[in-house]
């Protein structure tokens, strides 16, 4: 059963960290309230999606439905996505696993920031590689480039030593 919320609730949980987040798109007819945090120095972004419906600075989530909140990170150079979305369901305990995933996204955005700066190329085919993260397995969550010409290619290299103590740092 999903759990109500407030838009201050919302909003209180997501300023609870280091530094409160810029409203992107306040509740508006498309009923979503998106915030977000610029990742220093770059064009990367994390973005918090929550649909909000109801009066700005008074709305509640909705009450019925699948509804999740929605975190991504997002180059906003090049207006797209960087990785995968993640969810949070809107059960007990929401506000403890939305940290959770915010501060995973920005670890995913710092080691996308080293990422680009090492510009590894595939050993196989000398393509370009990117940054992907182990999905199950018994790698399941950890960092690795992959080439950008998979499935053709599955040339793969583990990240740089200093990407590999930034994960366990951040």
């Amino acid at each position: 059963m999903s759990i109500m919320f407030t838009e201050q609730e919302f909003l209180g949980t997501i300023n609870s960290g280091k530094r409160a987040p810029t409203i992107l798109q306040p509740n508006n007819h498309h009923q979503q309230l998106i915030v977000g945090w610029y990742v220093k120095g770059t064009q990367l972004m994390v973005k918090v999606y929550s649909s909000v419906y109801g009066p700005p600075g008074q709305g509640e989530s909705k009450g019925i439905g699948k509804d999740s909140i929605r975190i991504c990170l997002v180059d906003m150079e090049q207006s797209r996505g960087v990785g995968r979305v993640s969810y949070t369901q809107r059960t007990v305990g929401w506000q403890r696993r939305l940290k959770e995933k915010v501060r995973d996204m920005f670890k995913r955005a710092y080691a996308e920031i080293e990422a680009r700066n090492e510009n590894p190329s595939c050993p196989l085919c000398q393509s370009s590689m990117h940054l992907r993260q182990a999905r199950k397995g018994k790698h399941k969550g950890n960092l690795f480039y992959g080439c950008t010409n998979f499935p053709d290619c599955t040339g793969t290299k583990p990240p740089s030593p200093a990407l590999e103590a930034l994960e366990k740092f951040v």
